[in-house]
């Protein structure tokens, strides 16, 4: 319906009496319009967007190029909740909660990270969540690999370098995936639920 509404406006149109478009290329014409405009009306309901999934899943290399494909602020829970040399700044969990609290009160962000504790401040806020769900092998091999970059993490403070432990092997050995899915189950009348599960599915939804 929405098409055909598109082709009807536009078949209004006329350049010297005549139609502006015709048959079938006024019809696929018509259709990418309608495509495009489906985009842009998404892009505009895409304010507050909370990205979850295991460490290595390229959450916070997709948070940087969403944020500049939709123009929203990026936040990297890690470099907010971490000073240098992996000390934390919130040793008191309330305090960590309340600082969220006022993170997600603004109108538009996009926030990257788990924190599983404290992830229903995020979601309950978020009109959008994208899950990525990507093989725990996969997301160890990423891991491994990123302590060998000497450049400073993006998404970590100032002088905090990646690091190799026995803890986050653990943490994505283990990532609950089903836990995930069930807590996303409560979220779906509020905000709408994106799920990625290889780079193929990320370059289309970026491209999208």
């Amino acid at each position: 319906m929405g098409v055909w509404l598109i082709c009807f406006i536009i078949n209004s149109i006329h350049v010297q009496n005549e139609p502006f478009l015709a048959g079938c290329q006024f019809h696929r014409r018509a259709r990418q319009i309608a495509n495009r405009i489906m985009k842009d009306i998404t892009v505009l309901f895409m304010n507050r967007i909370a990205i979850i999934g295991s460490s290595g899943s390229g959450k916070s290399t997709f948070a940087n190029k969403l944020g500049k494909k939709l123009n929203r602020p990026v936040i990297h829970l890690d470099k907010e909740y971490y000073m240098s040399d992996w000390k934390e700044k919130f040793p008191v969990k309330s305090d960590w909660l309340e600082f969220q609290r006022k993170l997600v009160a603004g109108d538009e962000w996009i926030i990257d990270g788990n924190y599983r504790s404290s992830i229903a401040i995020r979601l309950g806020r978020a009109d959008t969540v994208i899950f990525f769900d990507f093989s725990k092998w996969l997301c160890l091999w990423r891991a491994f690999k990123r302590v060998f970059n000497r450049e400073q993490p993006f998404d970590k403070p100032d002088g905090m370098r990646e690091r190799i432990s026995w803890e986050l092997i653990k943490r994505v050995v283990v990532y609950p995936t089903e836990e995930i899915y069930r807590i996303l189950e409560g979220y779906k009348r509020s905000a709408k639920i994106i799920v990625v599960k290889n780079d193929k599915e990320v370059r289309k939804l970026l491209d999208g």
